[in-house]
């Protein structure tokens, strides 16, 4: 399985179970950054990683994997003044899908480990549709130093 597709299961699963009232409840979750974003959700953007053979000739398996999750809200009027609005809903929504990878860093036996790493905010205008956008750069399958406890 590809991580982004580990990725889009484990978040899936988290909005099928999301309650209302929590920032992922009914959310867009998109497979890829080529969908149209309509209103509120996380789209899972391109992966770049190092493969290697497992030990034991046991197949291949990716390392390193860099990728990042948009998550995004629409700025409503035709002003574009909601932009705090926006940008605060986009925010709310970074941090959930976070939390998601604090509480769970196998994704649920899907991957060996992932990180979450410096999380930026920003706006992107998609086709005059302008969007809050708040990045969750994560790192899967890391091959960085083991601490002492986890060996």
């Amino acid at each position: 399985m590809t991580v982004e597709d580990a990725t889009h299961e484990f978040i899936a699963e988290a909005v099928v179970a999301a309650e209302e009232g929590s920032a992922l409840f009914g959310i867009e979750l998109h497979d890829t950054l080529y969908t149209s974003k309509q209103e509120r959700g996380v789209q899972i953007g391109d992966c770049e990683s190092d493969v290697a053979p497992l030990p034991g000739g046991e197949g291949m398996q990716e390392f390193d994997a860099e990728l990042s999750l948009f998550c995004f809200a629409r700025i409503a009027g035709e002003d574009k003044s909601d932009r705090k609005a926006a940008r605060n809903k986009a925010r709310e929504l970074m941090l959930a899908v976070a939390a998601l990878f604090f509480d769970n860093t196998t994704m649920g036996g899907r991957v060996n480990d992932v990180l979450v790493r410096r999380c930026v905010r920003g706006y992107t205008d998609q086709g005059g549709d302008v969007f809050a956008l708040a990045i969750v750069p994560l790192v899967v399958n890391g091959t960085g130093q083991l601490l002492d406890d986890e060996r």
